[in-house]
């Protein structure tokens, strides 16, 4: 390669940066189609073309050239978004060349496969369907950690992918004080709140209905959809294919559109981020962590969502899309009931991080190598009757709910709890510069929300790294007070 200055270096690397992120789009195009619109007869060819396209983003993300143009470049002093850029250049090409080829071929062909044989286990609601596979898939964690190294145990490895700097030690520290907190808290909770009200009876809510709802719903809290899509799929997941593409989904429960409703603002909220960022192909133009895309989803759908003032807003077109006549109190009480359950994705804010703890606790375990794929549905009923005091019914409702594991996901799921903790924390802050907030949000005007968060987080992309970013947001360092301080204020006041 000829010599060349730092400048001409870094302009080589936006360029590879770029094709890089346009060719890990199609890699999640095919991702978003298996789970979305892929016939069931194209299982197999589809992991075949997982493999391939896994393959080619591997050779892209490992090119030695890149290595050289990051030691020339890395010679000069470089502007706050330039220096970020090199910073996580490098970081995700010392990770990329630590993988063989071979081994990140076999890994998405593996998940493509293992995603085929968990909807048929979830068929059965047979555990023992998926635990073959999810074994495999469970080695290849394991091996995976163990290519990149780490300092303390496995399990840091593959918590660093979703979440740089997050370890075993900060997880447990975390949460077991959220433990500690919530657990009164709920007790407290369950002592005194309302009977549950019944909003719809038997009604039923056809599929078609409440997807013009939900359409109408992501738009006005500012979802492009000149930029996007609207999808239905088993487990609701948003996915940034490229610039000018970011495609959300949900599930639809015809017994109760709230359910329906308030996945699909969860999403929307990881969609507004994603159209949010400048997508220009650089970390600089990408959304900084998988907590902090979390904390974005968790806030519209809890924050925002779940709140008075947007009810005020949404209650009667509700009731008139749907023939119902429910009253604002009541479905306050409605969508901020506490009950402890089963099912993570319709688990209450109050104790949805319980069910975090316990995945988390399963994944530590399995990494260590200290618990087998068979034990996970003993262990699961175990910590479920333990930490929320609910009987495991059945695999569908327990170690089968989740889509996670099958795609080798393993070291994503603390970051839901850490984004609670972020969501609060911004909300917090929010309110304090914008105390006009919730009268905006009630008279349905979320540009004031949206403008702030877009100042505050997404055009930062990952200039700064997780802890940064929230501090500058909230002008406080990372803590779970404003999380336990905001579901009190909103909980035991109720």
């Amino acid at each position: 390669m000829p010599d060349q200055t730092s400048e001409e270096a870094y302009r080589s690397l936006l360029q590879h940066s770029r094709e890089l992120t346009w060719t890990a789009g199609l890699q999640a195009l095919l991702g978003w189609d298996q789970q979305v619109t892929m016939p069931p007869e194209a299982a197999e060819a589809h992991s075949m073309m997982s493999s391939i396209i896994a393959r080619i983003v591997q050779r892209k993300a490992v090119d030695p050239r890149v290595g050289a143009w990051l030691q020339t470049a890395g010679s000069e002093e470089w502007a706050l978004t330039e220096s970020a850029n090199l910073r996580e250049w490098k970081r995700d090409y010392e990770k990329a060349v630590k993988l063989p080829e071979d081994f990140v071929a076999k890994q998405a062909e593996l998940a493509s496969k293992a995603y085929e044989v968990w909807q048929q286990a979830r068929e059965r609601n047979d555990f023992g369907v998926f635990a073959p596979v999810l074994a495999e898939v469970v080695a290849m964690a394991r091996q995976e950690a163990d290519y990149y190294q780490y300092d303390g145990e496995r399990y840091d490895a593959l918590l660093d992918i979703f979440e740089p700097g997050l370890t075993v030690v900060r997880c447990e520290a975390l949460f077991a004080d959220l433990r500690h907190q919530l657990i009164p808290v709920i007790r407290e909770i369950l002592k005194s709140q309302p009977e549950k009200p019944d909003l719809f009876g038997s009604m039923d809510f056809p599929a078609d209905r409440q997807a013009v709802f939900n359409r109408r719903v992501a738009a006005d809290l500012g979802f492009d959809f000149e930029a996007g899509r609207l999808d239905e799929t088993i487990h609701p997941f948003t996915n940034g294919i490229a610039c000018g593409d970011t495609r959300i989904t949900t599930n639809y429960r015809l017994a109760d559109p709230l359910d329906t409703l308030f996945s699909t603002i969860h999403e929307t909220g990881h969609g507004l981020y994603e159209q949010g960022v400048s997508a220009d192909g650089t970390p600089a133009g990408q959304a900084c962590s998988m907590a902090v895309h979390e904390s974005q989803s968790r806030l519209y759908e809890n924050e925002v969502g779940k709140g008075r003032p947007f009810w005020q807003h949404r209650l009667s077109a509700f009731n008139r899309e749907f023939g119902t006549s429910v009253d604002l109190d009541d479905v306050m009480r409605r969508v901020n009931r506490v009950e402890p359950g089963l099912i993570r994705i319709k688990a209450d804010e109050v104790t949805y991080n319980l069910h975090i703890i316990i995945r988390f606790e399963i994944e530590r375990d399995l990494l260590r190598e200290e618990m087998d794929v068979t034990d996970m549905p003993r262990v699961w009923r175990e910590k479920y009757k333990e930490y929320l005091g609910v009987e495991v019914t059945d695999d569908l409702c327990g170690a089968l709910q989740d889509v996670h594991w099958s795609d080798g996901l393993f070291g994503y799921f603390p970051t839901y709890a850490l984004g609670n903790v972020y969501a609060a924390q911004l909300f917090h802050a929010l309110k304090k510069d914008m105390p006009e907030v919730e009268s905006s949000l009630a008279a349905g005007d979320f540009k004031t929300l949206h403008g702030w968060l877009r100042e505050k987080i997404y055009v930062h992309g990952r200039v700064y790294m997780p802890d940064e970013l929230i501090e500058r947001a909230t002008g406080s360092p990372v803590s779970t007070s404003y999380l336990i301080d905001y579901l009190r204020k909103k909980y035991l006041s109720m």
